[in-house]
């Protein structure tokens, strides 16, 4: 299953370590391509891999927040 070309979107979400509205929220504004079988929506594996290892490159450790509740 490692060189498939899709994945689905449970896939992804574990995959990439996104929720799943998040996800859908990144496949509406296409940054992560999709194709559509009728009511199934499969990502595409090596571009998403590209945006997302592209995301974490970009992110610094300024960006990474942290709260403390007491």
């Amino acid at each position: 299953m490692a060189d498939a070309l899709t994945i689905s979107v449970a896939a992804a979400c574990s995959r990439y370590g996104v929720s799943r509205p998040d996800l859908f929220s990144l496949l509406q504004e296409r940054h992560v391509p999709t194709i559509r079988l009728q009511r199934r929506t499969l990502i595409l594996r090596a571009l998403a891999d590209d945006f997302f290892f592209n995301v974490r490159a970009e992110k610094t450790p300024e960006d990474t927040q942290f709260a403390l509740e007491l």
